[in-house]
């Protein structure tokens, strides 16, 4: 199914609707019903979570102080 169509049956819009929408908004529509979707079952949440901690893009340094591969360092020269 096209995404056109899945969000049509989604949101309850018609094609018009669908059409008239500004761009940015069919595809916040889009990324929240493929999100809602896939929390329906415990797959897609495994997913998700997977996913969430793929794009996270800070270090953990509270875990890696626990096992010993982080260690601060003093300023040079104090």
């Amino acid at each position: 199914m096209s995404n056109f169509a899945y969000l049509g049956r989604k949101t309850g819009l018609n094609h018009y609707q669908l059409l008239k929408l500004p761009y940015s908004i069919y595809l916040l529509y889009l990324k929240h019903h493929q999100i809602l979707d896939l929390q329906e079952t415990q797959e897609g949440r495994d997913y998700l979570a997977k996913l969430s901690r793929l794009t996270n893009k800070e270090a953990d340094l509270s875990s890696l102080r626990r096992f010993g591969g982080y260690k601060t360092q003093e300023k040079v020269g104090e």
